[in-house]
């Protein structure tokens, strides 16, 4: 199968300042990934360690300092933001961010939000067919017409959520990018959008990139997850597989601290000390290396790359652990 996006040797350096001299902070780092059409691909890794940065790039957003991005047979990431921004290709790929009340203007009606959103991306337009789309987009969302007139701060949290839904679901787009979109959401909110989320993705046929924190929801609405560690990607494998079969002691780490009765009394994995500045890091030096428990003398020397563990499985570490073989009862 064709994938719909393909991003190959990504790259997002920040210039900063270290003492007297320059120096370049790695956020995005050498990053490959795929995305086939209808897959739920998931992003995950403590804080900063680019998850959001690289949403970001892949949404167009900011440009990457190298690398290529290719969407649906197209390569975008050579196009400046100004002249994507009024490509058809802007409305292919939208975003659902992570604060519902912080991305919708407090001075617009809920309807007049998604009314002109649509009447951006997609010039040309009938007045009746903006309106038409923006009331099947708040149809398939389940918020009620009535509540179409109402302004951001005259709605709850969950229906606010269900507003940055519509708007992003109203222009029709093949890829849809949320960024942490449940975490400012009540536990139980939390658990109608992401049912939600997965009528749409059905309903729709629409990609998604799933940016959290949260390895549970993770686990409920993602086919395959990347796990991402300062900038670089040092797992990828499908959600089963990732969670039955962790090949990277780091991911082993992130599903041990995640709450999980099953583990309650069992011994895990504690990572040790802080992660080490993204800051000009050393090219040949493992960015796990001294958290990790099984660092050596190899791990110092020889960045490792991302390679094949097992069925649909890479990880990128000298002693990753493959799945064990299957047996013929």
């Amino acid at each position: 199968m064709t994938p719909l996006l393909q991003a190959t040797a990504l790259r997002k350096l920040y210039p900063v300042k270290q003492g007297w001299s320059r120096a370049q902070l790695h956020a995005v780092d050498d990053v490959d990934l795929t995305l086939a059409p209808g897959e739920c691909l998931g992003l995950v890794g403590e804080s900063g360690c680019g998850k959001s940065t690289l949403a970001r790039l892949i949404a167009r957003l900011i440009a990457p300092s190298d690398g290529g991005i290719r969407f649906d047979g197209q390569e975008i990431a050579e196009t400046d933001l100004r002249t994507f921004a009024r490509s058809p290709e802007r409305a292919q790929i939208q975003v659902v961010f992570q604060d519902p009340h912080e991305s919708l203007n407090p001075g617009f009606t809920a309807m007049r939000i998604v009314s002109d959103h649509i009447r951006s991306l997609i010039p040309g337009l009938t007045p009746i067919q903006v309106t038409a789309r923006a009331e099947a987009a708040f149809e398939d969302v389940g918020l009620p017409l009535s509540l179409a007139r109402r302004y951001p701060h005259q709605l709850s949290g969950g229906q606010k959520a269900r507003v940055g839904i519509a708007r992003a679901i109203a222009v029709e787009p093949k890829l849809l990018i949320l960024d942490e979109p449940t975490s400012a959401l009540d536990v139980s909110v939390q658990a109608v959008i992401l049912k939600l989320l997965g009528v749409l993705r059905a309903k729709r046929g629409i990609s998604y990139i799933f940016v959290s924190h949260d390895l549970e929801v993770i686990r409920l609405i993602c086919d395959r997850v990347a796990v991402m560690y300062l900038g670089k990607i040092v797992e990828c494998a499908p959600t089963a597989q990732l969670f039955a079969h962790p090949a990277h002691p780091y991911t082993r780490a992130l599903i041990a601290g995640s709450p999980d009765p099953a583990r309650r009394g069992l011994k895990t994995e504690r990572l040790q000390g802080s992660a080490t500045s993204p800051i000009n890091p050393d090219p040949n030096r493992c960015r796990f290396a001294g958290r990790c428990p099984l660092t050596a003398p190899e791990c110092t020397a020889q960045m490792p790359q991302l390679r094949a563990v097992g069925p649909d499985q890479s990880a990128a570490c000298h002693f990753a652990q493959s799945a064990p073989a299957k047996t013929e009862s």
